[in-house]
């Protein structure tokens, strides 16, 4: 368990960015963020571009620690965040894209996955209903999920070790 020094071993959170500025520092802290939807947004330090996020792209990691400046692209975004402590924790957050059918087995101690639109889960002989936003937390190792929708679909794993 982490100590007062850290204050968690994991965090999953969504998060609007409604305007542009310094993202908030987490020393010891690995971080993971993607654009769910709406515009764009600039990742930068010391005046560089690190990461440009758009609406359902790819995950972008980064250290805690460095100071990091969010300039929005003509409105806000909200995205999806995973944070871990480092030396007690570990993350890998990966895109999920398709259509039709998808089986999908947990690899770690703990995978979630946050689903962006409309899809039905079955898991064992339970099947449910999901929307955009909503999470299936918990999926155990070797533990299978198959997923079906109607149309292109993306999801997010998070793997935590």
């Amino acid at each position: 368990m982490p100590g007062q020094d850290v204050p968690f071993l994991w965090r999953i959170s969504l998060a609007t960015i409604r305007s542009s500025g310094p993202f908030s520092r987490f020393p010891g802290i690995d971080r993971t963020i993607v654009a769910l939807r709406g515009n764009p947004v600039r990742l930068i330090s010391e005046g560089k571009d690190l990461a440009r996020l758009t609406a359902l792209g790819d995950p972008f990691a980064f250290a805690g620690e460095v100071d990091i400046d969010a300039e929005i692209e003509g409105g806000e975004t909200t995205d999806l965040n995973i944070m871990t402590a480092r030396g007690h924790a570990s993350h890998e957050m990966k895109r999920l894209q398709w259509s039709g059918t998808l089986s999908i087995s947990g690899r770690q101690t703990l995978n979630a996955v946050v689903f962006t639109g409309a899809a039905t889960v079955t898991i064992g002989e339970a099947r449910h209903a999901l929307a955009a936003d909503d999470v299936i937390l918990d999926l155990a190792a070797g533990e299978e999920l198959i997923v079906d929708s109607t149309g292109e679909t993306t999801a997010y794993i998070i793997e935590i070790a």
